[in-house]
């Protein structure tokens, strides 16, 4: 009778074991996640800018946002090259930011964003 009661108990706490380490694997988050994690919320934003100088474009971004206007600490005062031997211009004002796929909110930013190439 000892040994069936050590065996009932042995097999319960295998069962415990078990069923315990089965909720530690499903609590485990996987590769990607912990990537995605690690890297914080990264967000790809396009941004309506005008120029020093006169003129406007669609500038891009990527980095940890919360929000696509945070974007516009990053590009505000940015230099860019132009490569048909233009000279440089800086972004002078950041009117607006908004997430990859999403429509600008001015007419003159989507009109200009349908024709940009990509």
């Amino acid at each position: 009778m000892m040994k069936r009661a050590n065996f009932i108990l042995y097999n319960g706490a295998i069962a415990m074991i078990v069923s315990l380490s089965s909720f530690a694997v499903l609590a485990e988050k996987s590769h990607q996640q912990k990537y995605e994690a690690s890297l914080g919320k990264q967000m790809q934003v396009k941004c309506f800018v005008e120029f020093r100088g006169g003129g406007n474009d669609i500038r891009f971004a990527a980095g940890s946002y919360s929000k696509p206007n945070h974007a516009i600490k990053t590009l505000m005062g940015k230099n860019i090259t132009k490569q048909n031997g233009q000279p440089n211009k800086v972004i002078y004002k950041v009117n607006e930011c908004v997430q990859l796929k999403e429509d600008f909110s001015t007419e003159k930013a989507r009109a200009l964003d349908k024709v940009r190439a990509r």
